[in-house]
């Protein structure tokens, strides 16, 4: 039954390997902005070394193995991983402020750039 209701969501990864590479390459430039953007905005708003640190070790981690991942959905679901964090690193340092949560929907848009569904649902739809 299950086999039966996922013939019928979209399927992704239709990108050429040239396309899927150009725009990987431009989100990994994305999320590679965001790691001193974070630690600039964390320094100015005085936040807590342990925050800060956390906000920053895990895009910075799926930066780096987003860069050496070959294979496109475990790379994309890296990166998508990364920006994520960075949105949620956002609200965190700011103090849940509701202008820091628009940063998500914005991400959205850009992880759209991959054009597959996986990234949006984790590492637990990486089978399909």
């Amino acid at each position: 039954m299950a086999q039966t209701i996922f013939q019928y969501f979209p399927r992704g990864n239709t990108l050429e390997d040239h396309s899927w590479r150009h725009r990987h390459n431009i989100l990994l430039r994305f999320l590679g902005l965001h790691v001193p953007a974070l630690l600039v905005f964390g320094l100015v708003l005085h936040a807590e070394p342990a925050v800060l640190a956390g906000s920053l070790v895990v895009p910075l981690l799926c930066l780096i193995m987003g860069y050496f991942v070959h294979s496109r959905r475990p790379a994309s679901i890296l990166v998508t991983a990364g920006l994520t964090w960075c949105s949620v690193a956002l609200v965190i340092l700011t103090k849940g402020s509701i202008e820091a949560h628009f940063h998500f929907f914005i991400i959205i848009g850009f992880i759209a750039l991959y054009q597959d569904w996986v990234p949006f649902c984790g590492t637990s739809c990486s089978r399909w």
